[in-house]
């Protein structure tokens, strides 16, 4: 009679192991793609590390070894902003997954060695790690912040000063808080506090000016091919930036300063 311990039960996309995988019985191999967002030192030689994944969504891993002087550099495919294909155990409940497999699906050509790209993968890595919170599939959420990292990486130089706010406001769509772009209609102001533009008769509190309100609609309305070809000054990129982070901590609860615009501007001069 053959011992229950040694089935082994193949699914379309995923497996079972309970013989000799114990501690993750009835666990899923799932393949997925993924944006590496947080790592951090565990132990001697481990780390652990929160990815949003193409099919579970946010989720966090413990990778063990791969610090380790035989790992040969392993770690590094866990720096944030990395775009991964793994092959993940998934369990439900289960707050740390283990990772089976992981190789880069994307290789950066120029993230890595420009200061000013890389400050921005920084800025949008900050950015999704206060913004994101749900557990489960959001493909096209993903695949949007996948693209923007793929985009980034082989944009002119002509983009990139407005990349990161244009980012940062087409990132509202797929949250659920995009302002509704007015019509033809002029002297409009973006209220902040309802995420439409209106008449504004006097200063109100969380109301843009004018100006900014116009530089705000002209940069919603972009493709971001077009970033190249439009001309915003800094201090109305600034103002901008500012007012964005004045609209998320309205719309979404618990979202924190940003700390890598301070440094985006350092190495942006």
């Amino acid at each position: 009679m053959e011992k229950k311990d040694s089935i082994r039960v193949s699914l379309s996309n995923a497996q079972v192991f309970p013989s000799r995988h114990k501690n993750y019985l009835c666990a899923m191999l799932i393949k997925t793609r993924g944006i590496v967002l947080h790592t951090l030192k565990y132990g001697e030689t481990s780390i652990i590390t929160r990815i949003f994944t193409e099919r579970s969504g946010l989720q966090s891993f413990i990778v063990n070894g791969v610090r380790s002087a035989r790992a040969k550099g392993k770690a590094s495919y866990f720096n944030p902003g990395n775009l991964l294909d793994m092959d993940l155990y998934q369990r439900d409940n289960k707050q740390l997954l283990r990772i089976k497999e992981y190789k880069f699906t994307h290789i950066y050509t120029a993230i890595p060695f420009d200061m000013v790209k890389s400050g921005i993968s920084m800025f949008l890595v900050e950015l999704l790690n206060h913004s994101i919170k749900e557990h489960e599939s959001n493909e096209a959420l993903f695949q949007f912040i996948f693209d923007q990292f793929v985009f980034l990486d082989a944009a002119e130089k002509k983009s990139d000063a407005k990349f990161h706010i244009w980012f940062m406001l087409q990132l509202t769509s797929y949250l659920g808080f995009l302002p509704e772009l007015p019509e033809a209609e002029e002297h409009l102001q973006l209220d902040l506090s309802e995420g439409i533009f209106r008449k504004a008769f006097e200063e109100e509190k969380w109301v843009l000016s004018e100006s900014l309100s116009q530089y705000w609609a002209i940069l919603q309305s972009l493709e971001r091919e077009q970033l190249a070809q439009v001309e915003i000054p800094k201090s109305v990129r600034e103002a901008l930036l500012q007012q964005m982070e004045v609209y998320y901590s309205l719309h979404l609860e618990g979202f924190k300063s940003l700390q890598s615009p301070r440094i985006l501007r350092e190495v942006m001069d």
